[in-house]
């Protein structure tokens, strides 16, 4: 469902960009010069999307209540609602942080994504064991932080790494991200064991 709303959000602002163009007259490159509608038409549809991507699964949701759906949970459901909790973040880490000029041969952004990712999933996995009558640590970490940390990207970043002839710091990428993640994980494991007796 993400990668249907990624395409109709570009392939439906150049429609619309196109269809503003034809229906104003102007050629294509003067509709460029219009910054303060497009980012106003940008906006809309980024809304759109997002209401989108959660009203689905709460419709399904209320197939699900009706009686008509039975092979998916109500929690799952929830998850899905919360995704874009996640996901929001992690795109703007990514596109204001990978983007700065003085760091743009390190993907700062999707190490900070995955890096909280790893962090907000350890700390509710502590507080679940603390509460484990409450369903929605598990719903949240699942949910956001599934959404927040990005597996995806940070292979497609080591591949282009590895592909531009840098394999030494593809090497260094993969090393920093994993060893962080796995030092955040042990940081927050004692309380884990603490807790429950471990």
């Amino acid at each position: 469902m993400p990668v249907v709303f990624l395409l109709w959000g570009r392939d439906g602002g150049r429609a619309l960009r196109w269809c503003g163009a034809w229906a104003l007259g102007h050629r294509l490159t003067a509709w460029e010069s219009c910054n303060a509608l497009l980012r106003a038409v940008d906006l809309a549809s980024a809304a759109l999307l997002v209401l989108a991507s959660i009203l689905a699964p709460v419709l399904v949701q209320v197939h699900i209540t009706s009686g008509r759906i039975r092979t998916i949970f109500t929690d799952d459901v929830r998850m899905v609602v919360l995704a874009p909790a996640g996901a929001v973040p992690r795109y703007l880490l990514s596109v204001y942080l990978n983007k700065r000029a003085g760091v743009a041969q390190f993907p700062l952004g999707t190490l900070a994504a995955n890096l909280l990712g790893v962090l907000l999933a350890i700390v509710l996995y502590d507080m679940e064991l603390v509460h484990p009558s409450n369903a929605w640590y598990v719903m949240v970490q699942q949910g956001i932080c599934g959404a927040l940390s990005t597996v995806s990207s940070l292979v497609n970043e080591l591949v282009g790494f590895y592909g531009g002839g840098r394999a030494s710091f593809a090497y260094l990428y993969a090393l920093v991200s994993v060893g962080v993640g796995i030092f955040i994980a042990g940081v927050g494991r004692p309380q884990i064991y603490g807790r429950s007796g471990a």
